[in-house]
């Protein structure tokens, strides 16, 4: 397997288990239990966690490796207010400016989100949800 597929690879689990909670904000993320944990060398590791860092679901701490970027209960509500007047502005324009065959692909997408709600489940994949809900 090449270095960029391992670094994909170890990026998408490590994403989903802080995503679904396997390691907490603020948790440390030590290289040898993550080696272990995901079965890949150093270099992979690094390159994920470098674009989880972009991502800012992980920070680096100087001199003391990585660590889940902490969250505060502030720092939600902030981002939940913002993604859902954003989102208030778009569905208008889209609604404004959509045809037949928006709504027919609107329609399709939403009964495809409904119908994988399952995905949210604790075993669910969240990437797949996640992929479904941009769609819709």
């Amino acid at each position: 397997m090449s270095k960029e597929n391992s670094a994909a690879k170890v990026l998408y689990h490590l994403k989903q288990d802080i995503l679904k909670g396997f390691f907490a904000a603020g948790h440390k993320l030590k290289m040898s239990a993550l080696k272990e944990r995901y079965n890949v060398g150093v270099s992979p590791l690094r390159e994920a966690l470098s674009q989880l860092v972009v991502m800012q679901l992980v920070q680096v701490q100087d001199q003391r490796g990585y660590r889940v970027c902490p969250v505060t209960q502030s720092e939600l509500i902030d981002i939940y207010d913002t993604r859902a007047q954003i989102e208030s502005l778009c569905v208008a324009q889209a609604i404004e400016r959509g045809d037949g065959a928006w709504e027919a692909g609107i329609v399709a997408a939403a009964y495809q989100l409904q119908s994988n709600a399952d995905l949210l489940k604790a075993d669910g994949d969240l990437q797949a949800w996640e992929e479904l809900h941009q769609q819709f």
